[in-house]
């Protein structure tokens, strides 16, 4: 790849993760403040997705470099990105789901649970 074409890589990867970042620090305070599971699964997706905005930076900056067990270039950390990025996103769900499960499961048996609150999230009650 020529150095302009990395440079772009590099500044769209940096741009993704500021933003991802942004996202990620507001879903969790959401999260954290409403205790809601559709916000948790929102939150940590962002999460994921700003850790793996790093990660990429990180594989995007070593992938060209050859060793001697690489001799083509470090480019089997692509796969392996992604194969972490699918893994953390299946934990995150499960969790979410089983929250879920849980939260109607103990409505329907004991009846206990609370009633949805419709409008906006903000930091103050």
């Amino acid at each position: 790849m020529n150095i302009h074409l990395k440079k772009v890589e590099q500044n769209a990867l940096l741009f993704s993760a500021s933003t991802n970042f942004v996202m990620a620090v507001a879903g969790v305070i959401a999260f954290h403040s409403t205790h809601i599971q559709a916000i948790f699964l929102d939150a940590y997706f962002s999460v994921i997705a700003m850790l793996s905005s790093f990660a990429a930076i990180f594989i995007s900056h070593f992938s060209g470099r050859k060793t001697a067990h690489f001799p083509r270039g470090l480019y089997m950390l692509e796969p392996l990105y992604g194969m972490f990025k699918a893994l953390f996103s299946l934990i995150i769900t499960i969790i979410a789901v089983c929250g879920s499960i849980r939260a109607l499961v103990v409505y329907i048996v004991m009846g206990v649970g609370e009633r949805l609150e419709l409008g906006p999230v903000l930091l103050i009650h």
